[in-house]
């Protein structure tokens, strides 16, 4: 069949292509077996809610060749409901960068030679605590420019060295029925 039909009905059968020149307004579902390009380049809506592929659809892949990618406004809370894996690009001071406008929070650096993690920012000098009982482990060298203090047990399982600079003192301070112990 070629040409248009139209039943008393109202339904218009098209068995060519579609072209129109003006706006179309549609107020029913739309339903395509095929693919829709938008080369307009927006999707918009007058609604305060949007659900986009809300069902059925297990695998979603938005902006594969996307280089930059912003979601939501800069209030508000981005709900991530599964596990979250991050591939993050080689050879890159700022990889992974957790901050709020320039101040960094978390900078993960895959710089070759000068890979890192870093916490915290000289300008803002967040806190940071690690909360609960579990115990925190750190496998290499470990340098305090600070006041290090230990809530908990304190084991150095390695060389430790105690050079304070200038006047600054090492206070061990203890309670009538602690003691300090020198083993060996």
């Amino acid at each position: 069949d070629t040409g248009i039909t139209v039943s008393n009905a109202g339904t218009i059968q098209a068995n060519g292509n579609l072209t129109v020149d003006g706006t179309s307004q549609l107020t029913g579902n739309v339903t395509t077996t095929g693919d829709i390009a938008v080369n307009g380049g927006d999707i918009t809506t007058n609604s305060t809610t949007a659900n986009i592929f809300n069902g059925t659809a297990t695998t979603l892949n938005i902006g594969a060749d996307a280089t930059t990618v912003a979601l939501g406004d800069g209030a508000g809370t981005t709900t991530l409901n599964n596990n979250l894996a991050v591939n993050v690009q080689d050879n890159n001071a700022d990889a992974l960068d957790i901050q709020q406008g320039t101040d960094n929070y978390l900078n993960i650096s895959t710089a070759n030679g000068a890979e890192a993690i870093a916490f915290g920012n000289a300008s803002t000098n967040p806190t940071y605590t690690f909360n609960g009982t579990g115990a925190t482990t750190f496998g290499g060298a470990t340098t305090s420019t600070g006041t290090l203090t230990a809530s908990n047990a304190f084991a150095a399982n390695g060389a430790s060295t105690f050079n304070p600079a200038g006047t600054a003192d090492v206070t061990i301070t203890s309670d009538t029925d602690s003691r300090f112990i020198l083993n060996g």
